[in-house]
Formats: structure tokens, sequence, C-alpha cells
């Protein structure tokens, strides 16, 4: 009995120095290097069959145990974390980074219409949370608050075209689905928040409603005067 409270975690841990950890990582970018096309092709499919064969059950047990990890470290252990991250994204060569969107684009091109949906909730969620975090504003929503009010039909309720979400890269568009604050000063809240098209956003962004109909019915007048008056 003795003996066994001699070997102690201190006692039997080898911490790894950071001069193992950098010949770790030359091993494994050496390691990947030699292997062939047909054997990376091989390790991509074994990883999307394993993802397409977890049930929702277990990807949402994940995220759950992935955000209570996040949230019990301390406000010093949660920027020592953010400073690695950023340090390892920047140690990345861009032959990586290349490696990655690639990987990242046969993912996308893999995914139906609703795999898609919840991976643009998702980024929505996630620039949402960013946004009330700098502006200080309220924010308690969860992904599937967003999945409730996103369109039935995939239309933008207010102009009624058509939300696209664009696979890969590529920058928005107009009929790219945004996440929009009815009330805007009541912050991203449960009740505040819908689903619409980037046009409709951007249109919204700078007035208020009585406003932009003002506006539109301004236009609407001048228009048919001009066209009128030009012949056209």
């Amino acid at each position: 009995m003795e003996q066994a409270e001699l070997f102690t975690a201190e006692k039997v841990r080898n911490p790894r120095t950071e001069e193992r950890k950098e010949k770790q990582r030359e091993y494994d970018r050496k390691w990947y290097a030699s292997r062939s096309e047909e054997q990376k092709e091989r390790c991509r499919k074994k990883q999307e069959e394993y993802r397409a064969s977890r049930s929702e059950e277990q990807k949402q047990r994940d995220r759950a145990s992935k955000r209570n990890w996040y949230t019990s470290m301390s406000k010093e252990q949660k920027e020592k974390y953010l400073e690695k991250k950023r340090e390892y994204h920047a140690s990345r060569s861009e032959e990586q980074k290349q490696r990655d969107r690639k990987s990242r684009g046969r993912y996308l091109k893999s995914l139906d219409l609703d795999g898609l949906r919840l991976v643009k909730i998702g980024q929505m969620y996630r620039h949402a949370k960013k946004r009330a975090e700098d502006r200080d504003l309220p924010f308690n929503i969860i992904k599937q608050d967003i999945a409730d009010v996103w369109p039935k039909d995939d239309y933008c309720p207010a102009l009624r075209i058509a939300l696209k979400i664009r696979r890969g890269r590529g920058g928005p568009t107009d009929n790219s689905p945004n996440l929009d604050r009815i009330i805007p000063h009541l912050g991203y809240v449960k009740g505040n928040i819908a689903v619409v098209c980037r046009l409709a956003n951007q249109i919204m962004s700078s007035a208020r409603p009585s406003e932009v109909i003002k506006v539109g019915k301004w236009f609407d007048e001048k228009y048919y005067e001009v066209k009128d008056t030009l012949n056209v």
C-alpha cells in the first residue's frame, strides 16, 4: 500500500517539452507528405462515412460537451486557449490552409440542402453571438431558435425571393440568408429575430420600416414619372 502511494501523477507523468512537440509536428508533416493520393482519398472516405453514421443525438451530445468544457473555463484560461489557437493558425503554411479549403469544399459539396441549411444556421449563430459581444447587445438565442424562424419554403418573407446558400468559397449575394433583428436595440433574443435575404437586411439596416415605405413610394412615383417623361 505504501509503494502504491509513491506512484503519483507527478512522478509517472513525463511532460512534453516544446522541443518534443515540434519534433512530433515535424514527424506528422513528413508522414502526411509521404502518403499517396490513394491513401489520402481512402482516409477521407472513411471520415465521411464515420460522420454520416453518427446519429443526431451523438452530435448533439458532443456539441453540449464542448460547450460545457468551454464555459467551465476561467477568463484567463479562455484567453490562453484563444491565444494558442491564434498562434497555431498563424504558424500554418499556405499549403496547409489550401488543403483545408479543398477539404472544406469537398465536404460542402457532399451535403444536401438540409445539411447546407444546418451549416448556415451554425454560421449565423456564431456571427450573431460575436456581433452581440462587440456591440454589447442582449443575446439569449440558441441554434434551434434560428431554425424555427427559417422560412419553410426557403423564400425571403419580406421580398419573396429565393434564399440561396452558396457552396464552398464565394462572397454573399442578395439572396444569401441573413439573421435580422426586428427591433435592433433589443438584440438577438427569442421573438426578435427573423431570417431574411441579405438585400432585405441591407434595406432595413439604417432606417425604420415607416421610413423605408416612404422612400419606396417616392422612388416608385419618380420611376413612372421619369419613364413617361423620357418616353421609355
